[in-house]
């Protein structure tokens, strides 16, 4: 939350400003900022956000979202008090203004290929986890050699036109969204201690011999 002034210094407004993976916050967003005006959002204008995302995000680039929201100062004087936590939250979090993408890159360590290339001669697994989106994160695992052809990449090989069950056996690498994982994790907590398909889900991923947990938070890391 930022406050506004007027040239004479007086109270304009309160300014939202949010950043984050750009899906999500693309999601909250029901217009855009065009640079001369602002207009609403449309499928068509989400096609192209996303098709830039996905152009940085494959080149190895980490993506940010970037909206903001200007608000009403007769509902939010300058004396309001925002609360950003718990069930008295009030900062508005919805309905922004979608104002673009950012990216930057951030290179591997030099060197880090070689060691995983060592690893792999050895016959050690090695098991990439990060925070990045799955786009980024399979640009960077191509790059350090822990996927060595993106092609028997199950979500690649779907997306060319595999179905999920010829994929998960014909790919040799997979990439796993941090969201899938919390979702099977939660179904897998219900299960019984002798039921012999508790964590069979993890058990089908860690048999591919390439393997990367995209979007991951600190959580999910420990499980």
């Amino acid at each position: 939350i930022r406050k506004e002034r007027n040239p004479d210094n007086s109270f304009k407004c309160f300014l939202v400003i949010m950043k984050g993976a750009s899906e999500k916050v693309l999601l909250k967003c029901n217009q855009i900022d065009l640079g001369d005006r602002v207009v609403p959002m449309s499928r068509e204008l989400q096609k192209i956000i996303e098709g830039k995302h996905n152009d940085y995000s494959g080149s190895g680039e980490r993506v940010l979202g970037l909206a903001y929201l200007e608000l009403d100062k007769d509902r939010y004087p300058e004396d309001f008090i925002f609360v950003g936590e718990g069930d008295k939250k009030n900062i508005p979090t919805s309905e922004l203004i979608f104002l673009g993408l950012m990216s930057l890159f951030d290179p591997p360590r030099v060197g880090v290929e070689n060691s995983i290339d060592i690893c792999k001669e050895a016959g050690v697994q090695v098991i990439m986890v990060t925070g990045d989106q799955p786009g980024t994160a399979r640009a960077i695992a191509k790059k350090i050699h822990i996927i060595s052809d993106e092609k028997l990449e199950y979500n690649y090989m779907i997306a060319n036109g595999k179905s999920p069950e010829v994929a998960m056996k014909e790919c040799r690498s997979i990439v796993i969204h941090g969201d899938e994982l919390a979702k099977l994790h939660r179904e897998d907590t219900k299960r019984a201690s002798d039921d012999p398909e508790k964590g069979l889900y993890l058990q089908h991923w860690l048999e591919k011999k390439e393997v990367v947990f995209a979007r991951m938070n600190p959580p999910q890391k420990l499980i």
